[in-house]
């Protein structure tokens, strides 16, 4: 036999090279008829999931109940009994008497009976690592159990699951590119942490500009994920066993006014609560204030009286929002916590310290509950905390839903190091007293995150303190939320990779990165649908720019719609978006007022009013009547701006904001009151200005601060007012001196516009020429607004005065 030479090893070596490469050229012109031919006769399903495959085939699991799904608990993972068993051609029966689920398939014979750890197979009784359960009103049973009962394989990766003929039906480290497409684009889902040896590869080097991480793991701006970390040397989910079977596997919102003769939080979306400093239960006022949060007796109005106190821990604790739902007061609040590192150095014995330096700070958001059916003495029920910071909550019916952010900064973790560190940490005295961290199978990564931030969402139910709280995390983080009566819309700020405006390839200029293209910004929103406390991710979108706030967000007839303001250059401009269901583009306006910015949207049923600013205010209407052609149908430009928008009825909208001059400078507060009856002409009806320059209001950047009673024709919201003085009026850059804070109570309609009606406030006359140019900080600062019966309160930190509704005058006062 003749031996090769030195050219022809290396011939050998090239058309090996050739042939390598040539593979997955191959799966990537026909990667779809690879996946289909490789899952026949396959069931696919993913953890926290509703969608599954049967074969190439997307279903949902439970077509009446998108929230059966597969689950994660103690290391085990439970799926939907019958539609797994069915899904593999097997027979399912029910005794309701004993909770026994049977299953028989090709000779084979399983019985399963709820909450007991074991299988009957064939007669025989094997023990489980996990029991059965009912949720949802449906049966789900551990999954090696079912699959391995029958003699079929497994095949788990990041909480994708395959069940088979075929063992190790894919190869996770070569073929992590065909798993994320059958993860994200085939079922709709994330990609489970599922490890600590997974998370150290995703996220090590993710701070870096390449954000390629030294464990080989990309994140690309699609969201898909390769390199190590993700493959068959990372943890299975599942031990597999014979003796032990199993162990893992519409924009309508609230004017604040009540139906039971008392306002309410003035809300975006009605039936959808949001939290506040102050709340009302029609008989009794709860205010936050400093490290407690007071109860007064609020009727009858000229008997008012401090009934009860909550004190928190002083100096740590600190309530933020709350809720009153009957006999239930939830209290949010943050606090930090100092965490001892598990295995971290330790001083030495003779060393003197006044913070040992194994201990290091974290933030926590804590919910607690309380039984105020006895008003005098509350009771605490229950504590639902979740390691980070607070974004947001809302409450639907007595479920409600918490958000945080939870930052890490450690991007490049210690593979050896404990992995509790870096998982965020959660309390919830209904399940017990300790805290736990979270199990990395039950963490997702969101797609395309290139921040280190947990995105944690808590819905519990306020009502019953015996049912565990619902907890989801994602790699990922937010910025702002958006809430409908069935889904939760999170937005976070992203950045487009770096553009060029070449090529480097020999024949042209070099490729040049300009400076703005670093900074072209992407909102990406995730969707999750929201039902008795459960929280499932459906879908990932992305808009061009930046939204403002909440209301530049909304859902309307499935559709989600949301307003940003975007850049080119040095050029802003203005969008909106429609996505669908499944929050794909569905229509665009784009590149809308250029020069401009947002500064307030709303969104009423198939309308949408946007007012954008720069020397004037131009009120944009929005047809959005066909989601897939919005179209502008007119437009009013006006001096000055509305930074919040408030429907007055169907065809009136009043805004609220800044007059500016002709130059764009902003002078006093503003209201306004828009005809948009007829859409194409819409016109200004009545403005009323309030102030000189300096002037302001919190509800121009907080829409909770008012008070709106279309019935009671009643306006009311705080005002620091601040005028300037005769000699520096013709001075257009002076700013007005502090002249007044206090609740402005106007009356409004359509016949005669605005009516100050008068003026409310806590700080005496004396005490108000003590304050110089500036009443911040006060105690008697009114905050809010709010009437019960035929009495209208004004709250601050100082106390809460009540007043006739009709003639403002005073019937009462106390302090707490």
């Amino acid at each position: 036999m003749k031996l090769l030479g030195k050219k022809g090893i290396c011939m050998v070596i090239a058309i090996c090279v050739m042939l390598s490469m040539a593979i997955p050229a191959v799966f990537a012109e026909d990667k779809q008829t690879y996946i289909d031919a490789k899952l026949k006769g396959a069931v696919v399903l993913s953890v926290g999931s509703p969608n599954a495959m049967i074969g190439s085939q997307k279903v949902q699991i439970d077509p009446a109940n998108r929230f059966v799904v597969p689950v994660v608990e103690n290391d085990a993972t439970l799926v939907p009994v019958r539609f797994v068993s069915e899904a593999l051609g097997a027979k399912v029966g029910w005794d309701e008497q004993t909770q026994t689920v049977s299953l028989s398939l090709g000779g084979s014979q399983l019985a399963f009976v709820i909450g007991e750890a074991k299988m009957l197979k064939d007669g025989k009784q094997t023990d489980l690592l996990a029991a059965p359960k009912m949720e949802n009103s449906r049966t789900l049973v551990p999954l090696r159990a079912i699959a391995e009962g029958f003699g079929k394989q497994v095949f788990y990766d990041r909480g994708l699951i395959i069940i088979s003929d075929t063992k190790d039906i894919f190869d996770p480290q070569k073929e992590p590119d065909v798993l994320d497409q059958i993860i994200m684009d085939k079922l709709g889902s994330l990609p489970s942490v599922d490890s600590y040896a997974n998370y150290v590869a995703i996220v090590s080097g993710l701070g870096q500009s390449s954000r390629t991480g030294s464990g080989g793991v990309a994140v690309f701006e699609d969201g898909a994920v390769s390199g190590a970390g993700s493959g068959a040397n990372a943890p299975a989910p599942e031990k597999s066993a014979n003796a032990s079977m199993d162990s893992a596997a519409n924009g309508k919102g609230s004017s604040g006014t009540s139906d039971a003769g008392y306002s309410s939080t003035n809300v975006q979306v009605e039936g959808v609560d949001e939290a506040d400093v102050i709340k009302t239960d029609g008989s009794y006022i709860y205010k936050v204030r400093q490290n407690k949060i007071s109860i007064v007796k609020a009727v009858p109005a000229d008997a008012m009286l401090l009934v009860s106190e909550i004190n928190f821990e002083a100096g740590n604790y600190y309530p933020q929002e709350m809720y009153v739902d009957g006999d239930r007061l939830v209290v949010i609040g943050s606090y930090w916590k100092d965490i001892k590192y598990e295995n971290g150095p330790q001083p030495a014995a003779d060393t003197k310290m006044i913070m040992p330096y194994p201990y290091y700070s974290k933030s926590f958001v804590r919910a607690d509950v309380y039984d105020i059916s006895d008003k005098t003495r509350p009771v605490s029920m229950r504590q639902v905390e979740l390691e980070g910071n607070y974004v947001s909550s809302r409450k639907i019916g007595s479920s409600l839903y918490f958000v945080t952010n939870y930052y890490t900064y450690n991007y490049n973790p210690d593979p050896s190091a404990p992995p509790g560190e870096v998982r965020p940490m959660l309390r919830d005295t209904a399940a017990g007293a300790d805290f736990t961290s979270l199990d990395f199978k039950s963490i997702c990564y969101l797609p395309g995150f290139s921040q280190l931030v947990y995105l944690n969402i808590a819905g519990f139910d306020i009502a019953n303190d015996s049912r565990k709280a619902e907890v989801v995390s994602y790699l990922g983080g937010g910025n702002s939320i958006y809430v409908s009566a069935e889904n939760m819309y999170v937005a976070v700020q992203t950045y487009e990779a770096a553009k060029t405006n070449g090529t480097d390839n020999g024949d042209t200029k070099p490729a040049v990165i300009e400076p703005w293209d670093y900074a072209k910004p992407i909102t990406k929103v995730f969707k999750f649908a929201i039902k008795d406390t459960q929280i499932n991710y459906v879908a990932t979108g992305q808009a061009e720019g930046n939204i403002l706030n909440q209301f530049s967000m909304d859902e309307y007839n499935g559709d989600f719609r949301i307003a940003t303001t975007s850049w080119n250059g040095n050029t802003q401009y203005n969008n909106l978006f429609v996505l669908d269901s499944a929050m794909q583009l569905k229509g665009k306006i784009d590149n809308l007022a250029p020069g401009e910015r947002i500064y307030s949207t709303r969104f009423m049923g198939d309308k949408a009013y946007m007012v954008t600013f720069k020397q004037v205010d131009p009120l944009f209407v929005i047809d959005l009547a066909d989601p897939a052609k919005p179209q502008i149908l007119g437009q009013l430009k006006i001096p000055g701006y509305s930074d919040y928008l408030h429907p007055y009825d169907a065809t009136h909208i009043i805004g609220f904001g800044k007059d500016a001059d002709e130059n764009g400078r902003a002078k006093g507060m503003k209201m306004a009151i828009f005809d948009v009856s007829d859409f194409a002409n819409p016109r200004q009806m009545y403005a009323e200005a309030i102030g000189d320059r300096g002037t302001y209001s919190p509800l121009l950047y907080d829409h909770k601060a008012l008070l709106f009673s279309k019935e009671k024709n009643l306006l009311a919201f705080p005002v620091s007012l601040y005028e300037i003085d005769e000699a520096q009026k013709d001075n257009k850059d002076a700013y007005g001196m502090f002249k007044y804070q206090g609740l402005y109570v106007y009356g409004i309609s359509l016949e005669n516009g605005f009516t100050l009606r008068g003026r409310l406030s806590h700080i005496s006359d004396e005490e108000l020429k003590k304050f110089g140019n500036v009443a911040e900080g006060s105690s008697a600062i009114v905050e809010r607004g709010l009437y019960i019966g035929n009495s209208l309160y004004t709250v601050s930190n100082f106390g809460i005065m009540s007043n006739d509704l009709d003639t403002l005058n005073q019937r009462g006062f106390v302090t707490y």
